[in-house]
């Protein structure tokens, strides 16, 4: 009897010890991630910095990345879907598009029509973000 009592108290210990194991080592396997690269940038026209322009990486494989440009025309990528900072190291499609200026509202019940808009600002282009780096990249839209 003592013998199947010591036997059937060994199991219980090596199931409890497995159990705890596995519980421990879940979090290691859910959290892996792949690599991201750091990309950032500037956008400019007529060599001036374009604030406002959305600038979109799509990798060949994997989640696209995505910034705006602030006053100054910078960028800095980060995933579109968890939003980490970078971009899949690979080749990418780039995409940069500046909307349309809304023209100003006419002033004192003028009669006179107000200026069309702004054209879009709009770039498409090919580039190879390095795991290694520097991802520094300059576009210019003509």
């Amino acid at each position: 009897m003592q013998t199947i009592q010591a036997f059937s108290r060994f199991y219980r210990r090596m199931w409890g010890c497995a159990a705890i194991g596995a519980l421990l080592m879940a979090p290691a396997g859910c959290e892996s991630k792949p690599a991201l690269a750091p990309v950032t940038g500037l956008v400019t026209h007529a060599g001036q910095p374009v604030a406002g322009a959305n600038v979109m990486f799509q990798p060949e494989t994997g989640i696209a990345s995505g910034g705006t440009t602030g006053a100054d025309g910078r960028f800095e990528l980060q995933t579109s879907n968890d939003r980490r900072p970078g971009a899949f190291p690979g080749k990418h499609l780039v995409r940069i598009l500046k909307p349309a200026a809304e023209p100003p509202p006419p002033e004192g019940g003028s009669a006179s029509p107000p200026p069309p808009p702004a054209p879009p600002l709009e770039l498409h282009a090919s580039v190879e973000v390095d795991v290694a780096g520097p991802n520094e990249f300059t576009f210019e839209i003509p």
